[in-house]
């Protein structure tokens, strides 16, 4: 069945909310937190900024790490089918790119675990999503003292957008994946200021074509 990504993108737009600066109550019961110490919200990205990106780091090593949370609380006034099928396209979106590895694809340093309030993963540390770095700061509440007025430099951009074009053209020869959703919610920045291909939600192994193009 063909995935109308518009509708799902406008629908979790509309029933996504804003919480306290601290952790959410979704989180402690997950099982990311027994091997991870979790911080401050940094950040949003994901479909209509569905995943909420908090500073973290490992309980055993101090590592810096990325903790992604998912509430489900978000999805509680959907008919159930429409429930579980978003819920299956956030968890094959994280387990896509789980598999992936390539310098400009966000690396997992967690896979996805599930409780029953919420998904959640860890990956290397995010400073934001780019939609974040622009301006939009939806699901953050309080807005992070690094993205407020938060500018680029135009050879940053430029940098940037080179970082993604290589990624699709991994993706593209290599994979022989088609993304689907390339948009600044699904692109993330490291904390090296790297920009890192994320978001592979609505992403499809393709097909062989001519000169062997997807």
């Amino acid at each position: 069945m063909a995935i109308n990504v518009d509708y799902y993108l406008n629908r979790i737009r509309s029933t996504v909310t804003s919480v306290a600066a601290q952790v959410s109550n979704a989180l402690p019961g997950n099982p990311v937190t027994r091997d991870y110490e979790v911080l401050s919200q940094v950040g949003s990205a994901g479909p209509a900024y569905s995943w909420k990106i908090y500073a973290a780091q490992k309980r055993s090593t101090k590592k810096p790490v990325s903790v992604w949370l998912f509430e489900k609380r978000n999805l509680e006034k959907w008919p159930r089918y429409e429930r579980e099928l978003f819920s299956e396209i956030l968890k094959k979106g994280i387990s896509q790119l789980t598999r992936l590895r390539h310098p400009r694809i966000l690396v997992i340093e967690h896979p996805l675990e599930e409780s029953r309030d919420s998904y959640a993963f860890c990956t290397e540390p995010v400073f934001a999503s780019l939609a974040n770095a622009l301006g939009h700061l939806d699901n953050i509440t309080p807005h992070p003292k690094h993205l407020e007025e938060f500018e680029f430099l135009d050879i940053e951009i430029r940098h940037g957008l080179f970082q993604i074009v290589e990624a699709l053209s991994f993706l593209h020869i290599d994979v022989r994946m088609m993304h689907r959703n390339v948009s600044p919610e699904s692109v993330v920045i490291n904390e090296k200021g790297e920009w890192k291909l994320a978001g592979f939600d609505f992403a499809v192994q393709g097909t062989q074509g001519i000169n062997n193009q997807v």
